[in-house]
């Protein structure tokens, strides 16, 4: 089973033209659970820290947001040029681009690992110009940051999923902790929101980093590592039920 990941992009660059430098407009931070399944957030930004004090904290506007998406990854190794390399995917079962249930682009890279620890990935972006859809060549660097425990007196880090779907309100909705982080991502109506939290150390409990959109996301519900973060385990907000699907330990 793979171990749950926690992906912070340190740079892009479109590649349709030839030794552009990497730059990095956003905070973006991939939580990843050892199902594969994921919460990826992108928020413009000056600086690519996932925990910046100046991210907007209550109730942001969606013209801050980038892209978030969430769902399920896989890879594979395939062949190319320069011999075997990895192709991952990630299907998006909520995206910030499309309505729910109309079909997203497809998101899939090639990833090539550095010799710096870093992971290079490439691939090909649909981009709309003037009503038109183009596909453009591109790179991103990955950093992997190491998930901690953040209970004193167990060494455990812990993997959580909780899910809802709620097709009589359009509404579907994805948490995933990986060790000291929580990301959560809800769509409603048409109407996306988002949320990233971290553990603080001092105050011994979570504190969120980020929230874009007006809707409530119930993320304490992957604090507790005991109790209400159980498999099975049903809770109602707001008339609509999230269930928490994966549990995972590992030191």
């Amino acid at each position: 089973m793979p171990v749950p990941s926690i992906s912070l992009r340190a740079g892009f660059r479109w590649t349709e033209i030839a030794n552009q430098p990497f730059v990095e407009p956003t905070s973006t931070l991939v939580l990843t659970s050892s199902s594969s399944r994921f919460v990826d957030i992108r928020v413009f930004h000056n600086v690519s820290t996932p925990d910046d004090p100046n991210l907007p904290r209550t109730c942001g506007l969606l013209a801050h947001l980038d892209w978030a998406f969430a769902g399920t990854s896989s890879s594979e190794t395939i062949l190319d040029k320069d011999g075997e390399v990895t192709l991952a995917r990630w299907e998006h079962w909520i995206d910030s681009r499309v309505v729910l249930g109309a079909k997203p682009q497809d998101d899939s890279g090639q990833m090539y690992t550095l010799k710096d620890g870093r992971t290079l990935e490439k691939g090909y972006m649909n981009l709309t110009i003037n009503g038109k859809e183009y596909s453009y060549p591109y790179e991103e660097l990955w950093e992997d940051l190491t998930p901690d425990a953040t209970d004193p007196k167990d060494s455990h880090k812990v993997a959580i999923v909780a899910t809802m779907e709620d097709e009589s309100r359009e509404a579907r909705g994805m948490i995933v902790r990986v060790g000291q982080w929580v990301q959560g991502i809800i769509t409603k109506s048409g109407e996306i929101s988002v949320e990233r939290w971290r553990w603080n150390d001092q105050d011994k409990n979570f504190m969120r980093i980020l929230k874009i959109g007006r809707q409530f996301l119930p993320c304490l519900i992957a604090f507790e590592e005991k109790g209400p973060s159980a498999v099975g385990k049903k809770v109602e907000f707001d008339g609509m039920n999230w269930e928490v699907e994966e549990r995972y330990a590992w030191e």
